[in-house]
Order: structure tokens, then C-alpha cells, then sequence
């Protein structure tokens, strides 16, 4: 187990974080149920992909704080009754900084 990771690309050390800070950079799979009508996370910063997976559901990705899209789905309306959130695996992670690495 470690409290550090460094990520190599092409023979360059190119990130050290902490798992922690690391998983903070990236974004974690929301799943909620709710009652009522779909709740509208188009603007909500840090939310993308929003997509209905069955009814009452639907499932986003999130980066970074949690706060805006709790404000918002408290806002909309509708009475959540469950919310689960999958933080990225840090193989999750090392793949999505891998590929997005070539563009920073």
C-alpha cells in the first residue's frame, strides 16, 4: 500500500500526488434514485455525461467537489432516495491521466 504514486509516460516521470489528491483530479460515477421529475444537471459545474439508467435513475460523472450538484438536486424539486458514488480505481486513474497526458 502506498500514500504516493508517480506516473510515467514515455520514460518521464510526468505526475507525483498523492492517491488522495489524485482521485480528487479525476471523476467519480454518481448513480441516484429519485422520485418525481429528472432533475436538469446540464449546468451544474464538475457534472457531464448525465444520462438515465432506468427509471428513477440516472447516473453522471463527477469532478471535483460534491457541493454543487447536492445543492442542485436538493433545488430540483424531486426527493432523492438513494445516491451511490464509485471513486475512480487508481488503475482507473493511471489510464485516464495516460491518455490525457499527450494534451497537458
Amino acid at each position: 500500500m502506498c500514500d504516493r504514486v508517480g506516473i510515467l509516460r514515455a520514460g518521464r516521470l510526468v505526475e507525483v500526488a498523492a492517491i488522495t489528491e489524485l482521485r480528487s483530479l479525476h471523476r467519480s460515477e454518481v448513480t441516484i434514485s429519485y422520485t418525481g421529475g429528472a432533475p436538469d444537471l446540464g449546468a451544474v459545474p464538475g457534472v457531464e455525461g448525465v444520462e438515465p439508467v432506468g427509471d428513477g435513475r440516472l447516473r453522471f460523472t463527477l469532478t471535483g467537489s460534491p457541493a454543487p450538484a447536492l445543492r442542485a438536486l436538493a433545488g430540483a424539486g424531486v426527493e432523492v432516495t438513494a445516491l451511490a458514488v464509485r471513486e475512480p480505481s487508481l488503475e482507473e486513474i493511471f489510464l485516464d491521466y495516460y491518455g490525457s497526458a499527450s494534451s497537458r
